[in-house]
């Protein structure tokens, strides 16, 4: 019974572990979504004119909808992944596209 304490419950041991070659495959995909590209541009642009269309009308639902254009959710997740896995180099390039998604809307108000 002693030698028992050590295992992990019955519900983590039942979670299918990882190869080596998903984990990389992975690492790589969330890497290449979390780069700044014309389509990230694109929408990041898209979704900070609607935000401030929704600003202007008063319309809260228009702003929820500009946050559910806006694509964040990339970035975060490579920021979450370099945490996890401890990558400092990969945790340092998905600032730059966050950054930039920040520091757009402040140029179309500034216009």
């Amino acid at each position: 019974m002693a030698g028992n304490n050590n295992r992990p419950p019955k519900w983590i041991r039942s979670i299918p572990r990882l190869t080596i070659e998903e984990r990389r495959k992975i690492i790589a995909d969330v890497q290449d979504d979390s780069k700044a590209n014309f389509d990230y541009l694109i929408l990041v642009a898209l979704s900070s004119s609607i935000a401030t269309l929704g600003l202007l009308s008063d319309s809260p639902a228009v702003i929820i909808g500009a946050m559910v254009v806006a694509p964040l959710m990339s970035p975060i997740l490579a920021i979450g992944l370099a945490t996890t896995t401890g990558a400092k180099i990969f945790s340092e390039m998905p600032c730059s596209p966050s950054l930039l998604a920040r520091s757009c809307p402040l140029l179309f108000q500034c216009s």
